[in-house]
């Protein structure tokens, strides 16, 4: 479970809103994921390209491959942290008006 579900906020959403929560937490945890496979194809694709081919524009090419390959990495990292930064962020927001409501 995540910090937002464990909140006592999350708890007096309606259905609706909690399944929306979920599908958004898939969804990012299905970018974080494409992102690894961009980086693992892109090491790889530049790893084969040094190792195998003999020309020297083929191996800047696989060179740059393996270079961009962290850089995917780390974007789809930051991307995820901040995704889930911005969910949390709306619950508690969320908590702070139902509060205000009931008062």
């Amino acid at each position: 479970m995540s910090k937002v579900e464990n909140h006592p906020s999350y708890n007096k959403l309606i259905l609706r809103d909690k399944l929306a929560f979920e599908r958004t937490r898939l969804a990012n945890r299905r970018t974080l994921l494409a992102f690894i496979r961009t980086a693992v194809a892109f090491f790889g694709g530049g790893l084969a390209l040094v190792k195998i081919v003999d020309i020297p524009s083929f191996l800047a090419i696989g060179w740059v491959f393996m270079i961009a390959s962290p850089v995917f990495l780390v974007a789809g990292i930051v991307s995820f942290n901040e995704s889930n930064r911005r969910m949390e962020k709306q619950v508690f927001e969320l908590e702070e008006r139902l509060l205000q409501e009931n008062s």
